[in-house]
């Protein structure tokens, strides 16, 4: 969602998808950089935008993952939280340990981690006709083994489509010249300009004879 200070309409392609997941009974997990701020996600204050999305949120029936208010957005002036997880009410009780993640994301949005259980506890229910119990799977509940056997091949999908997309924008070039060096700064610049200009009045006024030493403990020669 962009980040200007006015309210967006409500995202009706977002919309759209979830309203097909809840259709076809199956959950959906939300990834948001949402920048809106409500102090229902642990933001400092709430704005307009907050507002309006967590009208979203309630009106299609999802269930906010973020727990404190571990910043999810840090710059060297600012720290908020604008990064939201969202679910789908039926597998909300799927989703646990939700933190911000102190790994590097080279970025200034800061990495988010949860996890998900595969298997979802059975709940016991008495049947109408002659009242025998037995065991079902919830409504609303997604085939998890499923996803997790798709799952892998999926990530590989992902990470060498996002590799290509690197190298091709981004290729890897072999540096001209020397290069600078990392250990040299613009004081021993000066430094070096202060002296060398003496240095070479004094070689051309011929008070200073000039050679080259060729190793350590070795006597220095001088030109002829």
């Amino acid at each position: 969602m962009s980040h200007d200070d006015e309210v967006d309409p409500r995202p009706m392609l977002l919309r759209q998808a979830l309203l097909e997941t809840q259709r076809k009974n199956i959950g959906a997990i939300v990834g948001s950089d949402a920048n809106s701020r409500h102090e229902i996600w642990g933001s400092t204050d709430t704005n307009q935008r907050g507002e309006s999305l967590f009208e979203f949120i309630v009106d299609l029936d999802l269930c906010i993952c973020n727990r404190g208010k571990s910043p999810t957005f840090v710059t060297a002036g600012r720290e908020e939280v604008l990064d939201l997880t969202l679910v789908s009410n039926s597998i909300a009780p799927l989703i646990s340990d939700w933190k911000v993640l102190e790994d590097h994301s080279f970025s200034d949005h800061r990495c988010i981690g949860f996890s998900l259980d595969e298997i979802r506890p059975p709940t016991n229910i008495i049947g109408t006709l002659g009242k025998q119990t037995g065991t079902c799977t919830p409504k609303g509940s997604v085939l998890l083994s499923e996803i997790h056997r798709r799952r892998n091949p999926c990530v590989d999908i992902f990470s060498s489509g996002g590799n290509y997309a690197l190298e091709s924008s981004c290729p890897l070039t072999k540096p001209k010249g020397r290069g600078r060096r990392i250990w040299w700064t613009l004081e021993l610049s000066e430094i070096r300009a202060s002296v060398r200009r003496p240095f070479k009045k004094l070689v051309e006024a011929g008070q200073l004879m000039t050679g080259r030493c060729t190793g350590w403990g070795s006597p220095c020669t001088s030109p002829r």
